[in-house]
């Protein structure tokens, strides 16, 4: 980001901006992971050195960014850093694994953004135990679309723009017996900023995903209480937004 010239254009973006009365607000900062690669295959001390080198260079790029949004001592954009992911798994407490090192490395991002009073974003924590699901691994350590949406709620989760829950009215089935053999799911979601994702689990199990109907306003699913055994279980509907906040609602049905 330094020798490559990207920090000095961000630094001439910003200096326009303020000449031309903008303010450019979130600053997102995702680095890393090409430092990570380049020490992958080098021995315990090239990667010592290289820890220091990137921390010396992520204080440069923090300052710079600050200093290059201040204004009569006034900061004014916010800014957010993102944990490396690790795309190939791994343990961090296995001392000297790849999995330790990048953990050490978000060390390092997180000690130097809280310093500086800049968010979060933590990325790694939402990749844990999801690699395969989130990347093009292993043909590719890069994100796919699911990766990146989880990566985009991230950001807006540590910026704190939307603290406040979706609301959840659950339409039908009613708690207790069952009136049906497949009874149809239907609920009512709404929130602030929109509704990413509605999810019905039965007994913690998924059940099929959930459809937005428009003309009813309304989410809707299915359960095939067919192949249920006889007696009572849970149904847990649990609403999203894009921030990542959650509203859930869990009711017991008879069959």
């Amino acid at each position: 980001m330094i020798d490559g010239g990207q920090l000095a254009a961000a630094q001439a973006t910003l200096a326009e901006a303020q000449r031309s009365g903008w303010r450019v607000s979130p600053i997102t900062i995702d680095i890393g992971g090409n430092d990570l690669r380049v020490l992958q295959a080098r021995d315990d001390a090239a990667r010592e050195a290289g820890l220091v080198d990137f921390r010396t260079a992520l204080i440069q790029i923090f300052d710079t960014l600050i200093a290059a949004t201040t204004v009569g001592g006034v900061r004014q954009g916010d800014m957010i850093a993102m944990t490396v992911y690790n795309p190939a798994t791994g343990d961090p407490k296995i001392v000297r694994s790849d999995a330790w090192w990048i953990a050490r490395f978000n060390t390092a991002i997180t000690e130097e953004a809280t310093k500086r009073n800049i968010a979060v974003a933590d990325a790694y924590g939402r990749f844990f135990g999801r690699e395969k699901a989130l990347t093009w691994m292993p043909l590719d350590f890069h994100p796919n679309n699911a990766g990146h949406q989880v990566i985009a709620s991230e950001f807006w989760r540590a910026a704190g723009y939307d603290t406040v829950p979706p609301t959840l009215e659950l339409i039908a089935p009613a708690a207790g017996t069952l009136s049906r053999a497949v009874p149809t799911i239907k609920v009512r979601a709404s929130d602030t900023i929109g509704v990413t994702q509605v999810e019905f689990r039965l007994d913690n199990q998924p059940l099929p995903a959930a459809v937005y109907a428009r003309d009813l306003d309304l989410w809707v699913g299915y359960w095939d209480a067919r192949a249920a055994s006889a007696g009572s279980h849970r149904l847990l509907i649990t609403v999203s937004d894009a921030a990542g906040n959650t509203t859930s609602k869990e009711i017991s049905v008879t069959r």
